[in-house]
């Protein structure tokens, strides 16, 4: 996570108007502004993240899950916050009503190193029909789903915001990452040399093993070794 110092030089670098760095330290700070709610449907769900530092408490097993997964290996995110801040937003439908004010709590804050962005996950079928009951405060289209007023508005502040869903989610990808997860950690320590080389050696000769079949290699050589020693 960023210090003091580094979070002003990445304000500075990305050139963040004030209204933009109060909202970020401020939802640093109290995030997550509320509570998780169990809901017919859900699953709340208690992540510790290696690269907050804490534990971050989601409300979609299925949704917003994979998306935090996806955040906490992306290099490209230095921090995220769930539930980090409610936004306040003047909106009017698209002109269609009189000026009325808006709450909102986004999902996710995302510091990545080159832009603030605000994630909002929602089902595509929930997403088509707030559209269409909410016309003009949100939109939806092959392209995806979007509340434009919401997005001018913080815009100004520096900060993208932007609606998404489940089907930009890769499955398999979250699996992997989630069986990977402490070989990918970055405070752990690198493979060894030779067990690198061992591993290598496997896929000479064919593309695919099964970590089963690896983790019995390994104790078989394992073995090996030690019995050659022991002589």
């Amino acid at each position: 996570m960023l210090n003091a110092v580094e979070l002003e030089m990445y304000f500075a670098k990305l050139g963040t108007p004030i209204a933009g760095r109060q909202f970020v330290i401020k939802a640093r700070r109290e995030s997550p502004v509320r509570k998780v709610q169990s809901r017919l449907g859900n699953v709340i769900t208690k992540y510790q993240s290696r690269k907050m530092g804490a534990t971050v408490d989601i409300e979609s097993r299925t949704v917003e899950f994979p998306a935090l997964i996806n955040y906490e290996f992306d290099s490209g995110v230095l921090e995220y916050y769930a539930q980090p801040a409610k936004l306040d937003i003047i909106a009017t439908d698209g002109g269609l009503k009189k000026p009325y004010r808006l709450q909102h709590t986004p999902d996710f804050l995302l510091l990545y190193s080159d832009k603030i962005v605000i994630d909002e996950w929602r089902e595509e079928v929930r997403l088509q029909k707030l559209a269409g009951k909410y016309p003009g405060r949100y939109e939806y289209d092959e392209g995806g789903g979007r509340m434009p007023e919401v997005e001018s508005q913080l815009r100004e502040m520096g900060i993208h915001y932007q609606i998404r869903t489940p089907g930009e989610h890769p499955q398999q990808f979250i699996r992997n990452i989630q069986f990977l997860a402490d070989y990918l950690a970055v405070d752990y320590p690198p493979v060894e040399a030779d067990v690198l080389a061992s591993i290598r050696l496997c896929f000479i000769e064919r593309a695919f093993i099964s970590i089963a079949e690896l983790i019995a290699t390994g104790q078989a050589a394992k073995t090996s070794i030690s019995e050659g020693a022991a002589q």
